[in-house]
């Protein structure tokens, strides 16, 4: 009897050795705060130096948030910032939790739609300019121009 509990015990020890660690809970479980709502937009990097990374959108369904798409991310050519050290012409995205005042597409907003949204001209792209110059670039019909 005795020897069947050490085998016993041997062979569990070497089965949790040998078990994959369970993978991390999703970005917005680990976050400090997501905000309250039932969607989410997370762009993440691999350190605050990167001009690169990643972009998913979220939502809560059943208690539990799920990925539902992504795509790649570009981030200013100095990196990251906290938002409250960044400051304006310093080629930095500031990190942060932030509200999306409207919303803006090629297509006409979904049915159920609350968050108030505008079509965008044929040609519209991101600039990244700001200031007067950014006035002569596209923009929604119906926005004044200027810098977003």
């Amino acid at each position: 009897m005795r020897t069947a509990l050490v085998v016993g015990a041997a062979l569990l020890s070497l089965a949790s050795l040998g078990a994959a660690p369970e993978p991390p809970a999703p970005l917005p479980e680990r976050m400090a705060d997501t905000g309250g709502g039932t969607q989410l937009i997370t762009a993440e990097a691999p350190h605050t130096g990167s001009t690169t990374g990643r972009l998913t959108w979220w939502d809560r369904r059943g208690g539990r948030w799920s990925p539902t798409g992504s795509a790649e991310a570009r981030f200013g050519a100095n990196g990251l910032v906290d938002d409250g050290r960044r400051a304006q012409g310093t080629n930095t995205t500031p990190t942060g939790l932030y509200d999306l005042p409207y919303a803006f597409g090629i297509a006409a907003a979904p049915a159920g739609t609350e968050v108030r949204s505008g079509r965008l001209l044929k040609d519209a792209r991101a600039s990244g300019r700001s200031g007067p110059a950014a006035a002569d670039g596209p923009r929604a019909p119906g926005r004044p121009p200027g810098p977003c």
